[in-house]
């Protein structure tokens, strides 16, 4: 595997699977950690809050993935969200205009609360 990191984000690559990890600040001092992964499909796996400031640090984490990376994939292209659970800084951008018509996946006991 091979791990590289630019600008605060940082990519793991094995074979042809790229997973970047974007650090979103969900509150004062409080890190989420959003993850892109591009294989066949490509999926975000946890979103942040839906904030000013998690918005644009989203935002930032593609264009250093597009700039220093080199990847083409665009946000509106990523049409799979997994959820890995139920607490709104992992889920709270899905009210977001920018995460309708994406395919949410969340585990049954999550799906509720959500």
């Amino acid at each position: 595997m091979e791990i590289i990191e630019e600008k605060n984000i940082r990519c793991y690559r094995c074979g042809g699977v790229r997973v970047y990890r974007i650090p979103v600040e969900c509150y004062p001092s409080h890190i989420t950690n959003v993850y892109l992964v591009i294989d066949r499909l490509s999926f975000l796996v946890d979103t942040g809050i839906d904030s000013k400031r998690g918005n644009k640090i989203l935002a930032n984490g593609f264009e250093t993935i597009q700039k220093e990376f080199h990847e083409t994939i665009t946000f509106k292209e990523v049409k799979n969200i997994v959820i890995t659970h139920g607490h709104v800084d992992h889920f709270g951008m899905l009210g977001n205009e920018e995460f309708k018509e994406k395919n949410v996946y969340v585990h049954k006991a999550d799906s509720e609360y959500i």
